[in-house]
């Protein structure tokens, strides 16, 4: 869900970023690193939750800002330069899990525990509260949308950037704050990840979920609210399929 809020910002403007995914990884490496720094570690939980998010949500909107600089120093496509800067945030995944931000004691290539920084349960519940974060999410960024200058220059640059350059703002501006956001949504999502599911970052840790909001973002009509029905729904069915292969032995692949 949260991946697909920060896509549907960026489409919405019509600039078709598919490099959720990269950011996702920067924002996720960012924050456990922050996370589990020598100096940093023993800060108090709530603190240290606090300042990795925002590390992972200025990460991911650095890493979303280099394709809007890339488009408006050079002219390249969103779309290509955000599916390569995937890669380059996959092979620095891979690069930090075995030197950068690797656990001495581990025997595989794996970060520390995020420890302190970990997100709790909502009271009640075996729901951590990054659901908390993205079910928020959905009235903010409705309401940016819809009632401020920011959301009224997202419409305005979908529709025509000509329109936008002449009575508000540099489209190249523009493009960048709306990049960054979506990038921000990403980094967020990608350090929620870790601090409340995995616990600890691998090489393994990108799974596709980047692309996977995109669909999201799309069947919920690239608005905040189908967004949470989408996600919803895709996630049930996600779960689903793979209680259903557990509990009825049912094969996920046809046997040559």
């Amino acid at each position: 869900m949260l991946l697909a809020l920060g896509i549907t910002v960026a489409y919405r403007a019509r600039l078709f970023t598919i490099g959720a995914e990269g950011q996702y990884i920067a924002g996720a490496l960012a924050g456990t690193a922050w996370a589990t720094a020598a100096p940093l570690r023993d800060l108090p939980g709530p603190l240290l939750v606090v300042t990795a998010l925002v590390v992972a949500v200025v990460a991911g909107g650095a890493w979303s800002g280099l394709t809007a600089w890339l488009l408006a120093r050079f002219g390249t496509s969103v779309v290509i330069t955000s599916l390569l800067l995937n890669y380059i945030a996959a092979a620095v995944l891979a690069w930090a899990v075995r030197v950068g931000i690797r656990d001495p004691e581990a025997f595989t290539p794996q970060s520390r525990q995020i420890g302190a920084a970990a997100l709790p349960d909502i009271p009640g519940t075996t729901i951590h509260l990054g659901f908390f974060f993205a079910l928020l999410a959905v009235p903010v960024l409705a309401a940016v949308l819809r009632r401020t200058r920011f959301g009224f220059r997202v419409e305005v640059l979908g529709a025509s950037p000509d329109v936008l350059a002449a009575t508000e703002a540099r489209p190249a501006y523009t493009r960048f704050w709306v990049l960054a956001a979506a990038g921000a949504f990403a980094g967020l999502a990608g350090f929620v990840e870790v601090a409340g599911v995995t616990g600890r970052m691998t090489q393994a840790f990108a799974v596709g979920y980047g692309f996977t909001a995109i669909i999201v973002a799309l069947l919920g009509r690239l608005r905040p609210l189908g967004v949470l029905v989408a996600g919803l729904v895709m996630a049930a069915l996600t779960v689903g399929f793979e209680e259903a292969e557990r509990v009825f032995v049912i094969p996920s692949r046809r046997s040559g």
